[in-house]
């Protein structure tokens, strides 16, 4: 398996996240459950979710997120982060 789910508050996640704001101007990205849903729901082979951070041609950070099948290809739309980072954008309305 390709990740797993741990509780976000234990210290140990709590000091990754740490480690990487430390170091990174860029701390979080924000994704309705919709629209995850809408990607997944698109095709029946998607396994996972490649995750890709990008850079648009005003140089602000985004994720780029597509669905993959068992071999890891691309299988599906992909999903670019619209909503502009945190910060400074760390607040944000969900649909």
């Amino acid at each position: 398996m390709a990740g797993k789910l741990t509780n976000p508050e234990s210290e140990n996640i709590k000091q990754q996240i740490a480690n990487y704001q430390e170091k990174n101007d860029v701390h979080a990205h924000h994704l309705s459950v919709s629209v995850l849903q809408k990607l997944i729901e698109e095709n029946p082979d998607i396994v996972g979710l490649k995750i890709e951070h990008a850079y648009d041609e005003n140089n602000v950070h985004s994720l780029v997120i597509s669905g993959v099948n068992k071999d890891r290809e691309i299988v599906s739309s992909t999903c670019v982060t619209d909503v502009p980072p945190c910060p400074p954008n760390c607040k944000v309305d969900f649909e």
